[in-house]
């Protein structure tokens, strides 16, 4: 598969929405950049409706699209890179730790909606967090690496134990729960 295929199939939602979105770009052409890069549309007509239809998937007034990153809250920023990751509807999506800098009752709202984007476009999420949480929310199997060891098991089973584990470690020391989380 070359570079362009996987592109187009796979895409990548970042940690930090305030970095990840260009300061000189509106809202619409940073969501519209992946259809134009890749040549998935024909023409700006075609272009602005697939971009307004995922800006409407993704909860975006369709007025924010004329303005800049600047203007938008960390959840709304998050919302954008969502829209332009999936604007292009890739089949896989590696989401790395993409509501890690956003407060909890923020973080519930864009899981959710990753969700909902889920089931509805067909996406494969591979979701990484260290927020075990955050993974009993999203997942349907986990992948656990920690140290020098690698599980695989279903959502139910492996958090279930880990919590058991997290309250055990913290019954006998302060040791932290150094784990990173790969949700699928």
């Amino acid at each position: 598969m070359c570079s362009s295929d996987l592109r187009k199939r796979a895409q990548l939602i970042f940690q930090d929405p305030y970095a990840a979105l260009s300061p000189r770009m509106t809202i619409r052409d940073i969501i519209a950049e992946p259809l134009e890069v890749m040549n998935l549309t024909s023409s700006r007509e075609e272009t602005d409706e697939l971009v307004r239809e995922m800006a409407h998937k993704c909860r975006l007034n369709l007025e924010h699209l004329r303005r800049f990153p600047h203007a938008f809250s960390g959840g709304q920023r998050q919302r954008i890179s969502i829209a332009r990751s999936l604007v292009s509807n890739p089949r896989f999506v590696v989401a790395d730790e993409s509501v890690a800098a956003l407060d909890v009752s923020i973080q519930a709202d864009v899981l959710n909606l990753l969700k909902s984007l889920q089931s509805e476009l067909g996406s494969t999420y591979l979701f990484i967090s260290h927020d075990l949480s955050v993974v009993a929310h999203i997942c349907d199997m986990v992948a656990r690496s920690e140290e020098h060891t690698s599980e695989l098991q279903s959502r139910t089973n492996l958090v279930c134990r880990l919590l058991l584990e997290k309250n055990n470690k913290k019954k006998k020391t302060n040791i932290s729960f150094p784990t990173y989380f790969y949700a699928f």
